[in-house]
C-alpha cells in the first residue's frame, strides 16, 4: 500500500511541476531521436576521427526508440523511420507504443 501511495504522490507531483513550470519533455524516445539528428548534423560537418566518434554516439541515442518499438512488438526500422522522418518535418514526436 505504501508503494501505490508513493507512486501516486510522485504521478501527481510529476504533473504539478510541468503545469508549475510550463515545461514538458517528450517521451516515447522523442528526446533521443532529437539527439540522434543533432548530432548526425555535427559529424556531417565534423572531420576526422571526431566525425567518427560523434556518429557512434549518435547511432547509440536510437537505442531507447528501438528497444520501445521491439518490446511493443512493433516493426523497429518502421517506427525508426517515421520518428525521424517526424522531427526532420519539424515534429516532435516519440513512439507510441500502442499505434507505432
Amino acid at each position: 500500500i505504501a508503494q501505490v501511495k508513493d507512486a501516486c504522490r510522485d504521478g501527481i507531483r510529476a504533473v504539478a511541476n510541468s503545469i508549475n513550470d510550463e515545461h514538458l519533455i517528450p517521451g516515447g524516445g522523442a528526446f533521443e531521436i532529437a539527439a540522434h539528428l543533432a548530432l548526425k548534423e555535427c559529424a556531417d560537418k565534423t572531420r576526422g576521427k571526431e566525425s567518427i566518434g560523434i556518429g557512434i554516439v549518435a547511432e547509440a541515442f536510437l537505442t531507447i526508440p528501438k528497444t520501445l518499438a521491439e518490446n511493443s512488438g512493433l516493426d523497429r526500422e518502421e517506427c525508426l523511420m517515421k520518428l525521424i522522418d517526424g522531427h526532420k518535418n519539424e515534429v516532435t514526436v516519440g513512439l507510441d507504443v500502442e499505434t507505432g
